[in-house]
């Protein structure tokens, strides 16, 4: 196979896109080798008292675990994101054989994405664009004085609080990062069940990502000591393929040993069971999803999301009253007709 030869663009360095990040969103793939090449190159002429910049920037740039954080450039991206969004998988596999993290994102940025849906926090982090969040850790000690566990039922003073201003009925009055400029932060095999592609899931999965937190039946009540990346998600696999209506993935995932009652407990205010994300997340909902979950043998149709207790009969309702309005009334009883029928 020729070789190819590098161009200008090719090179050219962009502020949010770096060149491997564009490298592996190409369909060719002598593009991804040849820039990796060069990131070799550039690494091996460094001399021993270069400066932590050079070598930095070339890690930036040419190399296969770049990364883009949405905090700072409104996106969450590296080369294997991106080339997964793509659907390429031969520069998937380019990338893994090069030693591309397979989590596709740095656990730091999960962490720092997560602190903007803690209970109790700064309600300033609703905002942070271009601006990094604190570490979970600090956050979590600073509210730790209040004594109020992140999945504690509200207290009276906190529903008095709700009714003086509008308050969604399933999450807190505002939602996390409904001002946050960036994309949501995801690991590779959440990207990979958005893109619906079994295959190509399965290629990111054989280089061992953490996905411990969602394989687990029942989710533990509380997040473990030691932050993984799967753990520190606001999101999952299933919770991806369902919001993406990729009810083929949705059911490989659950033939692979992914809990049908994953809950993310990073996102605790917000934190949704898949058979609820199949009502609240889609629109219009996702029978097929539903029903895929409820024929699970481990579906728990009872689950209720933490702090809210709000149950699926009541996404159903509100999706009757503001997802249906104007339709017939046959129309507007068939669906939450169909919930109750399947539940215990």
């Amino acid at each position: 196979m020729a070789a190819y030869d590098l161009t200008e663009d090719d090179l050219d360095v962009y502020d949010d896109d770096p060149p491997s990040i564009r490298a592996a969103r190409n369909p060719n793939p002598l593009v991804l080798t040849a820039l990796l090449t060069e990131g070799v190159r550039l690494t091996n002429s460094l001399g021993t008292n270069a400066p932590p910049s050079h070598s930095a920037h070339i890690k930036r740039n040419f190399t296969v675990n770049t990364y883009v954080s949405g905090a700072i450039h409104t996106v969450y991206n590296s080369p294997l994101v991106a080339a997964i969004n793509a659907k390429l998988p031969q520069n998937v596999a380019t990338l893994l054989a090069a030693g591309a993290d397979p989590n596709g994102i740095l656990l730091r940025d999960l962490d720092e994405y997560s602190v903007r849906f803690i209970r109790g926090r700064n309600p300033d982090y609703n905002t942070y664009s271009y601006v990094l969040c604190p570490p979970r850790s600090k956050v979590m000690a600073a509210i730790a004085a209040d004594n109020l566990g992140q999945l504690a039922p509200l207290t009276p003073n906190q529903i008095a609080d709700r009714r003086k201003t509008f308050s969604r009925f399933w999450s807190e009055p505002e939602l996390p990062t409904i001002r946050f400029r960036s994309t949501p932060a995801r690991t590779a095999l959440e990207t990979a069940a958005s893109v619906g592609d079994p295959a190509l899931f399965d290629q990111v999965r054989a280089a061992e990502p953490d996905e411990s937190w969602w394989t687990v039946d029942p989710t533990s009540p509380q997040l473990p000591d030691n932050l993984t990346h799967s753990a520190l998600c606001t999101s999952s696999p299933v919770h991806e393929a369902i919001i993406a209506q990729k009810t083929d993935m949705l059911r490989h995932l659950l033939g692979l040993g992914y809990s049908p009652n994953i809950l993310p407990l990073a996102a605790t205010t917000r934190c949704f069971p898949p058979l609820a994300a199949a009502v609240a997340f889609c629109n219009p909902p996702s029978l097929e999803a539903y029903n895929i979950l409820t024929h699970h043998p481990a579906t728990n149709p009872t689950l209720r999301t933490p702090i809210f207790s709000i149950h699926i009969l009541h996404f159903a309702t509100a999706a009757l009253t503001s997802r249906f309005s104007g339709t017939s009334p046959q129309r507007t009883h068939q669906y939450p007709s169909k919930l109750r029928a399947r539940l215990p």
